[in-house]
Formats: C-alpha cells, structure tokens, sequence
C-alpha cells in the first residue's frame, strides 16, 4: 500500500495486523460505520476503530485530536475511554495511517427528534466540562488559529447585542444571531457574567452538533475531537444550543430551553474558572 490515503476498496488485513499487534485485539470481523466525511470507521466487537485519512488530514494533527480525546476521557469527561497500545500510546501508527481505538458507544447521533427535556441542561455540563478539562490539557490540536469576523471584533461588553443583531453575514453569524434570541430575556449583565465566566479564550470542541452529541439511553456522550482548537467560548456555547436542537427562536420553549443550556453551563463552571491566557 503506497501513501497515507485510505481507499474504499482497500484490503484491512494490514489493519487487523496492526490491532492484534498493537493492542493485542483480535478483531475477527471489522464491521465499516458509515457516516465519516474524511476518515473512516469500523466496529471491531465493544471497540470502534478510527482509520486518520493522512493525506486529508496531517498526521501530526490526528495525533493531537486523539490525545485530547484521551486526555479528556481519563479525568472523567463524559467521552469514550481510549485503548492505549502495547506502547502506552492513545494511538497507533500502521500502514500509513494514524489508528485509534475507543470503547463502542451504543447509541445514535442526538438529532433534533430525539431532544428530550433534560437535554438542555445535560448539554450545557457536557460542554463545560470540555472546556474545563481542556483547559489543562496543553498544546491544543485542530486547525487553524485564525479567528472568524464574530471572534476577531470579539463578543464581550454592553455592544454584544447589537453585534449580534447586525446583518449577519454569513450562517456561522446567522447562527450565532439566532442562538442569542434563546437567552435574550436573560439582562444584559447575565450576558457579560457569561463571557467572563467562560474564560472566553480557549480550546474548544468546535463541533458541538448533535452528531458528536451520542445518545445512549438516558446518557449523552461528546465524540469527535478532529477540529478542536482555541476560539473564544462563549462563542461556542452561544451556538451550541442552536446546533442541537432546531426549532423558531421566537418560541417561548425554544428560548427556554436555550436558556436552561446555558444557565447549566454556567453553573457546572461555578468555581473553576481561570483567566483567559492568549
């Protein structure tokens, strides 16, 4: 096999080489997970295997989103745990690519259809917890550190509103626009406590939708860490909520449940805030 890149039609007895090797998995039949848009997926019995499409996405960086997942699962975060290899590395390098092994969650992507009423608050913790823990994690993976229009002008102090309100124009503004309407009956200084308590700069999950939200009964899981990286938070928790759950802002229950996503969020971070460091 030549180069990093995977092909569909590509034999995975290399593969199955590397988990009996690697992690002494004996994978039998490996089970291809539909739905990745770069990198590709397998069961592998209680473990999904994740195969880094390495001419896509650069091997240093798959590195990292894997040692973020598991640096997050380690101290309780509510993602899949991360075999280690024989190594004592999250990851393997095989053929190429840049494999990792995660216990398997049994659930499904929490679409808007499957939004149930304790959805909100348990999103909200989800997500301070990411950004909690991450906060200690370090070098931080992902893309790029150029920040959008809404994080360069940035989204503190008494013109949050009218920013936001500002002929959004495009739909990662539009988005952003909208999720606010969710809290707006909450007064403006609640608005400005959300900034500070966020920290506003750090690592992010970036992806915080409803595919890298799992639902498996009456728990949530977070997955997919492949485009974390710094951003400003309240950003982030200002859109999370409108990614999750669709809906007319205009609705009372809308907004409701947009308030109660941030106001969990808000008290999971209670105490535990530190000073934003750029």
């Amino acid at each position: 096999m030549s180069g990093g890149s995977v092909s569909a039609g590509e034999p995975l007895a290399w593969l199955k080489a590397a988990l009996w090797q690697q992690y002494g998995l004996a994978a039998g039949d490996l089970t291809a997970v539909p739905g990745g848009l770069v990198n590709r997926a397998h069961r592998a019995g209680d473990w999904f295997v994740k195969v880094y499409d390495t001419a896509a996405v650069p091997a240093a960086a798959a590195e990292r989103s894997i040692r973020l997942h598991a640096f997050l699962a380690e101290r309780g975060a509510a993602v899949p745990k991360v075999a280690r290899s024989v190594s004592g590395e999250p990851l393997a390098r095989a053929g190429g690519h840049v494999v990792a092994v995660m216990e398997w969650v049994s659930g499904q992507s929490l679409d808007p259809a499957r939004v149930t009423p304790a959805d909100p608050a348990q999103a909200g913790r989800l997500l301070a917890a990411v950004h909690d823990l991450g906060s200690a994690f370090g070098e931080c993976p992902g893309r790029s550190r150029a920040r959008s229009r809404w994080e360069r002008s940035g989204t503190t102090g008494p013109p949050f509103r009218s920013r936001l309100a500002a002929s959004p124009a495009t739909a990662f503004d539009r988005g952003i626009a909208k999720t606010a309407q969710s809290v707006r009956t909450l007064p403006e200084a609640a608005l400005e406590r959300l900034a500070a308590a966020t920290g506003t700069w750090g690592l992010c999950h970036r992806a915080f939708h409803g595919g890298n939200v799992l639902a498996s009964g009456d728990r949530r899981w977070v997955v997919d860490f492949d485009n974390a990286g710094y951003s400003h938070r309240e950003v982030e928790v200002l859109t999370a909520w409108n990614l999750l759950a669709a809906g007319d802002a205009a609705e009372p229950a809308w907004r409701a449940a947009g308030a109660a996503f941030v106001a969990a969020y808000q008290q999971e971070r209670r105490g535990s805030l530190a000073p934003a460091r750029h």
